[in-house]
């Protein structure tokens, strides 16, 4: 999917009042700078993100993450099932912050899910597949711990001790989510590159051969 695809997705869900106060002169310019890159950040098993002070730490590590960086951040769901991804939590979330920084792309395409990680700057999220995603582009990525999860009992912290390199981030608690995106944007770009051929070999590699 091309960038400029992506842009029209994006643009047809702002609402065209072209008021200018995201710093842009209209919603299209808007459109396109998130299709050109951004932070992207979801959350699986939104209902355990959904009470207020969860989302208040929310709404301030993510602050931060925009000040440090200049990036925009898009709020997606990889998926829908219930209690699972709940676009109210989403929401609520975008309502704290008012800041015209912050989009929430509600599509749940599968090709305009992966559209959306493949334009990122880096990706952030509680969902293991929505990171191998991201780590497939050789995106910066970081898991984020839901509420009361230990790391140990994380399926992020389980997959990437076996398939990233020693001293890249895994997953972290909510409380270290800027941080941790810190980190994560430091990390290596070849050694990212290294994992996401990697993961795109094992891939491939469990095609069948008659599908070449």
């Amino acid at each position: 999917m091309s960038c400029r695809s992506l842009a029209d997705r994006v643009d047809a869900l702002l609402p065209q009042t072209q008021c200018t106060k995201c710093g842009y002169d209209g919603c299209r310019p808007y459109a396109e700078a998130i299709a050109q890159g951004a932070c992207v950040l979801d959350l699986r098993d939104a209902a355990e993100f959904g009470d207020d002070q969860t989302l208040m730490q929310l709404a301030s590590q993510i602050q931060r993450i925009t000040q440090s960086t200049g990036f925009g951040v898009v709020l997606f769901r990889a998926g829908a099932a219930p209690w699972h991804d709940d676009l109210c939590c989403y929401r609520r979330l975008v309502a704290l912050r008012q800041d015209p920084s912050i989009a929430l792309f509600t599509s749940l395409n599968l090709w305009d899910i992966c559209a959306v990680i493949a334009r990122s700057r880096a990706f952030i999220g509680s969902s293991l597949h929505g990171s191998i995603v991201a780590a497939a582009y050789a995106l910066p990525c970081l898991g984020l711990l839901r509420p009361r999860e230990l790391p140990q009992t994380s399926k992020q912290t389980a997959f990437w001790s076996t398939w990233s390199p020693a001293g890249l981030p895994a997953a972290v608690p909510i409380e270290a989510l800027a941080d941790g995106m810190r980190e994560a944007m430091a990390t290596d770009p070849g050694e990212r590159a290294k994992l996401s051929k990697r993961l795109v070999d094992a891939c491939r590699a469990s095609f069948p051969s008659d599908l070449g």
